[in-house]
């Protein structure tokens, strides 16, 4: 079987047409626990485009939480140079019943058939299903370049793993000195704003992040520290503030909701101008920590619940971050933080 030509229309919708024959493959069912890949088959491209009785042909939806990967769809289809048909698309990994990552990309081998509805992909054949650990393609290797484990923020230009809330219309963060310097501004996590909030998305259920940063105030309104983020409504703060290092936590109320109840989970003294703060993260829970010496730390709180950082209760698939951030809680600030290194580490 031979793939002529592709046609991308919506983001759900992808045409293929293959042996003259026109493939309509289709994400629907929303993108949480109903996700699934259908196609509809078609001898011309504008139709009609009739739906393959093998619909669906990729999904999770019927297994629940009773098997390791979920929310499988928006699936494309490749043939390689070799003519083996293979498929990527997204899906989620939940730990303890909570879908605390991100969307991420799965790779299923399909074999490319003709039955009685016409061209009909069949996703790892005597399987049905995503693997955890699936064969690649018999192709040349060619692996990107491996990511850095630690900032120091030398480089010319900041890397592109970092992101912040929404669009910002000034800056408020530069590179100077080997040193990553984030303005204090009234804006906060909790709003639906563009805070002085940069971070990296967390990539794994077993996680650790560590910053060296430099920062003191005089005045009760400014703080600095991490932020491990999941929404507006959900959150985690560990700040230095005038004379304290302060463990802040706000959950959702409710499921999908976008207003949070905040509540001081420890404050212990601290004040030095230099701090190192950490957060350990091992499936749905986390460890807080601060000190002056990386190898000195000390816990802050007890080990915290990130069960409402899944899906099942935050809503949506934008998944969970770690990063920077600095404030000055609605009034308007000069003060800096400085931020001399930033650590992100997947853990086994």
């Amino acid at each position: 079987m031979v793939m002529h030509q592709m046609l991308v229309g919506l983001k759900d919708h992808i045409c293929i047409k293959i042996d003259g024959e026109y493939v309509l493959l289709i994400g629907e069912g929303g993108t949480s626990e109903f996700h699934a890949v259908t196609i509809f088959n078609s001898k011309n491209l504008w139709g009609p485009y009739i739906p393959n009785h093998a619909n669906p042909i990729m999904t999770h939806r019927h297994l629940g939480y009773t098997y390791p990967i979920i929310q499988t769809g928006h699936a494309d289809l490749v043939q390689t140079q070799n003519g083996d048909w293979w498929s990527v698309m997204l899906a989620k990994r939940p730990v303890d019943g909570y879908s605390i990552l991100a969307r991420e990309t799965f790779l299923a081998k399909v074999e490319m058939t003709k039955q009685e509805s016409g061209i009909t992909p069949i996703y790892n054949p005597g399987k049905g299903l995503l693997q955890i650990e699936q064969k690649r393609p018999n192709l040349p290797w060619t692996p990107v370049p491996q990511l850095k484990t630690i900032d120091e923020f030398d480089s010319e230009n900041i890397d592109l793993e970092w992101n912040c809330l929404r669009n910002y219309k000034t800056p408020w963060f530069k590179q100077v000195n080997g040193k990553m310097e984030i303005n204090l501004r009234p804006q906060t996590v909790n709003e639906w704003k563009n805070p002085s909030y940069l971070a990296k998305r967390v990539k794994s259920h077993n996680f650790e992040v560590t910053t060296k940063m430099e920062f003191s105030s005089k005045k009760e309104n400014e703080k600095a520290g991490l932020v491990m983020y999941r929404k507006s409504s959900i959150h985690y703060q560990l700040l230095k503030e005038k004379n304290n290092v302060v463990l802040i936590k706000t959950i959702a109320t409710k499921v999908n909701a976008e207003k949070g109840i905040s509540e001081i989970v420890a404050r212990k003294p601290y004040k030095e101008k230099e701090v190192i703060l950490k957060i350990v993260g091992k499936g749905i829970n986390a460890k807080f920590y601060f000190g002056a010496e990386k190898n000195s730390l000390q816990q802050i709180g007890n080990t915290q619940d990130l069960s409402n950082f899944g899906d099942e209760i935050a809503w949506g698939f934008n998944g969970t971050y770690v990063g920077m951030y600095a404030t000055s809680l609605g009034e308007k600030s000069k003060k800096k933080a400085l931020f001399n290194w930033f650590e992100y580490k997947n853990l086994k």
